[in-house]
Order: C-alpha cells, then structure tokens, then sequence
C-alpha cells in the first residue's frame, strides 16, 4: 500500500505514483528515506506530469527505435515532405538528406 506524503491518499496500484529519495544533505546521520507522491501531488510539488516520459531515462521501446534508430531530431523546414506526410514521418530517418528540402541559413 502506497501512501502520499502530501495528501495521504492511499493505493495499491503504483502506477502514475512517483517515488523519491528524501535525505538531508547537510546531515551525515541522516538516512534516506523513500517518499510516495500521488500523480496530482508530484505534478505540483515537482512538476512530474503524469503523461511526461522527459524525466524517464530508461531505454526507449521498439516501436520508438525503429521509427527513430539514432534518437535524432529533423532539422527539415515544415515544407519539408517528411513533415507533412504520414509515410514521411514514418520513413523520415531511413531517406537521405539529398531527398529532403534543405535548410537554407538566411
């Protein structure tokens, strides 16, 4: 059974939840402690919203690496075709750059 450190709601699903290790660094004696924070409560005692995969830093799925194998972002002008269509998007990252529209510095 979780409980929330700030509203001491109960559950005993953890999904959502957000556990935390609280210790004091200022005090060597301190021992750290785990803390329980229901999704509402993490969302605004830490900013941890319960959609936000940001602070995850686990490996990513494999629909996630075949779509994206490198993790890298398109530099691609909206115009671009891989931005504006759905194979586009799928396929942007397996196409070469020379068959995209290039990003003229101005």
């Amino acid at each position: 059974m979780l409980r929330c450190e700030e509203c001491r709601a109960e559950t005993a699903q953890a999904r959502g939840w957000r556990a935390l290790v609280c210790a004091d660094p200022e005090d060597p004696t301190d021992e750290p402690v785990v803390a329980f924070y229901c999704p509402g409560c993490a969302e605004r005692e830490f900013g941890f919203a319960a959609r936000d995969r940001s602070w995850a830093s686990g490996p990513r799925s494999l629909v996630d690496r075949l779509h994206n194998p490198s993790g890298r972002e398109c530099g691609c002008p909206p115009e671009c075709w891989c931005k504006r269509t759905p194979i586009g998007r799928v396929l942007r990252w397996y196409i070469p750059s020379r068959h995209h529209l290039t990003v003229v510095a101005r």
